[in-house]
Order: C-alpha cells, then sequence, then structure tokens
C-alpha cells in the first residue's frame, strides 16, 4: 500500500491493485525504516492483501498542534507534534499454503500462457483463497508482499492426444517414432498457492 494521508486516529493508504484508499487505525501501524508496517495485515475488497505502507510522508505520531490564547491574542501555550519512538520488532514466520489436485485446473499451452492461467485461475478461486486467508488475518498473522496471481505456482506436463486406433495405426505404418511430435499436447495447472506469513512474538 502507499501512503495517502492520515489524521489523528487513522493512517489513510491506498491499495496499489485497485487505488482504493483503506483506512487503518494508528495503533495498528508501527514505524520501520521503509514506512509503516501494519497487524494485522488489510485485505482489501478487490482480494490483495497487505501488511506494509510505503512512500510515507510523514513517520511521526499525529499530535494536533494546539495553541491557547487570551482575549486579546495573547499567547499563552503551544504544543506540537513530535516524533514517534522506533520499536524492535521480532517476528515469527510460516507460509499459508492452498493445494490443487493433478488435473483439477489445466489449461492448453495452445490457447493460454503462464500469465493468463494464473490470472484465471485466481479469479476463479478469489474468493476462497481471501476467507481462507482471513483466518490467519485474525490471528495476527501478516502477509509479507502482495498477495495475488503472482503468489501461485504452476506445474508444465506432456500428455498424448489421439485415439488408440490412429495410434495402432501409425505403429504398424512404421512412423511411430513421429508420435511424440505428433500427438503431445502441453498442459498447464496449478499445484499451490503460497504466500510466507508473518506476526509478532
Amino acid at each position: 500500500m502507499k501512503h495517502f494521508s492520515e489524521d489523528a486516529e487513522y493512517i489513510n493508504a491506498e491499495c496499489e491493485s485497485c487505488g482504493r484508499v483503506l483506512k487503518i487505525p494508528r495503533e495498528r501501524c508501527t514505524i520501520t525504516s521503509e514506512g509503516l508496517d501494519v497487524a494485522p495485515a488489510v485485505l482489501c475488497k478487490c482480494g490483495i492483501s497487505s501488511g506494509h505502507i510505503s512512500s510515507v510522508t510523514s513517520c511521526y505520531s499525529h499530535q494536533k498542534s494546539t495553541s491557547a490564547f487570551s482575549h486579546n491574542g495573547t499567547k499563552i501555550a503551544s504544543h506540537s507534534a513530535t516524533p514517534a519512538q522506533k520499536t524492535i520488532t521480532e517476528w515469527e514466520h510460516r507460509d499459508f499454503v492452498l493445494e490443487w489436485n493433478h488435473k483439477d485446473a489445466w489449461y492448453n499451452t495452445s490457447h493460454f500462457t503462464d500469465a493468463r492461467v494464473r490470472a484465471e485461475v485466481w479469479v476463479n478461486n478469489q474468493a476462497y483463497i481471501s476467507s481462507e486467508l482471513q483466518k490467519f488475518i485474525d490471528a495476527g498473522w501478516q502477509p509479507i508482499g502482495q498477495v495475488g496471481p503472482s503468489n501461485i505456482e504452476l506445474r508444465t506436463y506432456k500428455e498424448l492426444n489421439g485415439g488408440k486406433y490412429i495410434l495402432f495405426a501409425l505403429v504398424s505404418a512404421g512412423i511411430g517414432l513421429l508420435l511424440p511430435f505428433l500427438f503431445y499436447d502441453t498442459f498447464i495447472e496449478p499445484t499451490k498457492f503460497c504466500v510466507h506469513l508473518r506476526r509478532h512474538k
């Protein structure tokens, strides 16, 4: 997520996938050298989860500046914002993994690229993946990096294409050596969805 704006109670961050601005309570944010860590991570309505806010323009606790004046304009007191103290955080790590069985879903490479397969699988499984991942987020875990189609791992395999009678006819004709080139199709299938998680110890 990207830092968008902030006020006394919330950090407003922009989802880098859909552009939606998310309102995050300040007590969930921890200052780091690279911006802000958010725990638990935020799950956008587009399905992308993130536990980090980058491009932070202000890494200071927001304390509203106040000034008291007498009725004639004489300044009595003034309080300005003070820097927030950085904290050192220890993390525990684990992987969130969902797996597909062989041929649960498969795509012919003559019509699909790896990128298209990942996009297709994500659209078809996003709701389920998000609901399962949310259980871990509710337990304090936060994904490292973006969550989406890029987390889907693929496998490529070849499979014989053609009927038995055609196969036997070609073998009997003495051109069986051409079979690997003539009758094999290449397929892509998803094997697992994996994202690395962390949470405060």
